[in-house]
């Protein structure tokens, strides 16, 4: 997995390229998200357009992403979404939990809305 990430405000877009399958996935997310919040980014977009597959544990770093984003007042909202988690999420019932976007651009014009 290749992990980058770019800082818009209080907006931290998170590019995940290739697998999101174990621990070792997991661990730099979850670090980069602690680190942001405690600079006081709360709002989380994750763009997926290059990440090819991901099970259970990725699944589980979304969430915790979401919940922790919530509950310091922001949100997360995933943007290009593999056809394979689109799939997950509905059968799993999340689809109705977890924001989805088109772009990345209307990601952030949705939690800059928010934000107000």
């Amino acid at each position: 997995m290749e992990l980058n990430i770019n800082i818009d405000g209080k907006i931290g877009v998170l590019e995940i390229k290739g697998n999101l399958l174990g621990e070792n996935d997991a661990k730099p997310i979850s670090e980069i998200v602690e680190k942001c919040i405690g600079d006081n980014i709360v709002h989380f977009i994750f763009d997926l357009e290059e990440m090819q597959y991901l099970n259970s544990t990725g699944l589980s770093i979304l969430i915790n992403t979401m919940t922790k984003a919530r509950k310091n007042n922001g949100e997360m909202c995933l943007v290009n979404s593999p056809k394979q988690l689109i799939q997950l999420l509905e059968i799993t019932k999340l689809s109705a939990i977890i924001p989805q976007c088109g772009t990345v651009e209307s990601a952030k014009n949705k939690l800059n809305t928010n934000n107000n």
